[in-house]
């Protein structure tokens, strides 16, 4: 079973993100829209850039969302010898969809298309996502 840990942070305004340093990292996040009181997660993604240059490139959508966005970055957390993969944040960012299905993701909102036995364990501030999901549990 492979285990990867992601710490979360956020929530930030997306007008007030590109002022945090964790901005200029990569991994996954979550987009959030607060409409009438409650919090919905609308969208899960990845990014081997920084977040500011994938997050920008939503705006397209993220401009007619009503209310107010809120975004979290999470941050895949290697031990000691692992190394960053792209398969792996692929396969991160695939269960976290499958599980979760968030309105605006198409792909993988069905199925899991990543390696088997994957476990991932959501630390920080995570909003809405599990803290544990795994593959293991997928029906």
């Amino acid at each position: 079973m492979q285990i990867v840990t992601l710490k979360w942070h956020g929530p930030y305004n997306f007008s007030l993100i590109e002022n945090r340093d964790i901005a200029y990292e990569y991994g996954i996040y979550s987009i959030y829209q607060i409409f009438g009181g409650r919090e919905n997660l609308l969208y899960i993604g990845k990014t081997t850039r920084d977040f500011m240059t994938r997050l920008n490139e939503h705006l397209y959508w993220m401009n007619k969302v009503r209310g107010t966005l809120k975004i979290r970055l999470g941050v895949i957390l290697l031990e000691d010898g692992q190394r960053f993969s792209r398969k792996r944040l692929s396969d991160v960012e695939s269960l976290l969809i499958t599980w979760h299905s968030p309105p605006e993701n198409t792909t993988n909102a069905i199925y899991y298309y990543g390696r088997e036995n994957l476990t991932i364990l959501n630390i920080g501030r995570r909003g809405h996502i599990a803290p544990r999901v795994s593959t293991d549990d997928l029906q």
